[in-house]
């Protein structure tokens, strides 16, 4: 990823001018010129004006909150074209009914499966699942690929009987077009899979480059290098990222440590930001820190 120069050069300067946010009463409150690295350190709590957590968490439950709804219509839906196919398909003796009542139960299912994993990702961290549930939105993620497989043979289905009712002479049509269903899905499975393994294994988050987010940090003014970056994924939309900073003797710590989460959090849209400052052994901005 490339950055502009100039608007690089603009956006650290406002991070850097903004005002920071202290816990302690107002008339305790440091000014600009009493803020050192003295103070920083001991007087007060630090806070940020903008958490990139509860602008991801806001927009993660307005997502669900929609795709909760629309899972419901489709499930309610479903029920009512399976129940009438069976009833029609017992009382007109038919098979094929019958057998289409049996493809909306598998819809029918991976809906349901769809609004499980929903409502178990939205769960709350607890002592003991600290991230969450997040990683169930993965039941989610193959459950669609699924049900879409599901629906395409289905439709290739369709065609193939009807190729062969009006044109019997083509039955080779049939195995063919197998054929070519089974390559299709293969195809179409290759994508989800490479997403669930880079997921389970811990992988950096797609459309993430490293050296991008390292380059990124070094932009920062007071930082002289960058160490033990760590960046994973929950799911398709959680991502994180844990990573030691060097910073230089005279730079402030709270400072940078703003001026790192927010750019990280607006430019790769991390939902979790863990970054420790570490200090130069020397004044010579040494890039070895003190562990």
């Amino acid at each position: 990823m490339e950055f502009s120069a100039d608007s690089e050069k603009q956006r650290l300067i406002e991070t850097h001018l903004e005002h920071l946010i202290w816990t302690s009463p107002p008339e305790e409150q440091y000014s600009d010129s009493e803020f050192s690295e003295e103070t920083s350190s001991v007087d007060g709590l630090w806070q940020p004006e903008w958490f990139c957590q509860e602008t991801t968490a806001m927009s993660e439950n307005h997502t669900r909150s929609l795709a909760r709804k629309k899972l419901y219509v489709a499930c309610a839906v479903s029920l009512v074209f399976m129940t009438g196919e069976v009833i029609g398909g017992y009382a007109a003796h038919s098979l094929a009914i019958m057998t289409d009542a049996a493809h909306l139960l598998t819809d029918f299912g991976s809906i349901m499966i769809s609004i499980f994993s929903l409502r178990i990702s939205s769960r709350p961290q607890t002592q003991m699942m600290t991230f969450g549930w997040h990683r169930a939105g993965g039941i989610e993620l193959q459950n669609k690929w699924f049900d879409s497989c599901v629906s395409l043979n289905f439709l290739v289905l369709l065609l193939i009987s009807s190729l062969i009712f009006l044109q019997p002479e083509y039955k080779v049509a049939d195995p063919i077009c197998t054929f070519l269903f089974s390559v299709l899905v293969l195809a179409t499975t290759f994508p989800v899979t490479r997403d669930v393994f880079r997921i389970l294994m811990e992988g950096v988050p797609q459309d993430v480059s490293f050296s991008a987010v390292e380059e990124l940090l070094l932009s920062v003014r007071g930082v002289v290098s960058v160490h033990s970056l760590h960046m994973w994924s929950l799911n398709m939309t959680q991502s994180l990222l844990s990573v030691h900073v060097t910073a230089e003797q005279d730079a402030d710590s709270e400072i940078v440590l703003r001026k790192t989460t927010k750019l990280l959090c607006s430019e790769f849209g991390f939902s979790s930001v863990t970054i420790q400052v570490e200090r130069c052994r020397n004044s010579a901005h040494s890039s070895e820190a003190v562990r």
